[in-house]
């Protein structure tokens, strides 16, 4: 039985999508560019001592944030957990409270996918 949170099968393909997002270890595609939430890095902030992460070396974030809930996570009634794919690999958390990224930044409700769980693949237009 697959864990809670458990990727159940490939999402469509997501009109003016550039990249798609697979996981690492069995290859399934998980989402797509359009997928991801912009958000602004506290990287920045002077000051902030409440945000982890983030130093002055920071220039990218180590996870991303999903727009709305992944299709595959519509079987589970908890407030939190863990983002798994079907093949069992762990991918990220979920929080309907909100997480923080490694920037600083918060998302609220979030559906964080950690990027050295899975592969970005460019899709080729034509």
């Amino acid at each position: 039985e697959a864990p809670a949170g458990a990727a159940a099968g490939p999402p469509a393909e997501a009109a003016g999508a550039a990249e798609q997002y697979r996981c690492r270890m069995c290859r399934r595609v998980l989402f797509h560019d359009t997928d991801i939430a912009a958000h602004v890095s506290k990287a920045k902030t002077k000051g902030r001592k409440w945000h982890r992460g983030g130093g002055q070396g920071a220039s990218e974030c180590s996870s991303q944030f999903l727009v709305d809930p992944p299709a595959w996570l519509h079987d589970s009634d908890q407030a939190q957990g863990k983002l798994a794919c079907s093949c069992g690999a762990k991918l990220g958390a979920f929080s309907w409270h909100g997480l923080q990224c490694s920037c600083g930044a918060w998302a609220c409700p979030a559906f964080q996918v950690v990027l050295s769980r899975v592969d970005r693949h460019l899709l080729h237009a034509g």
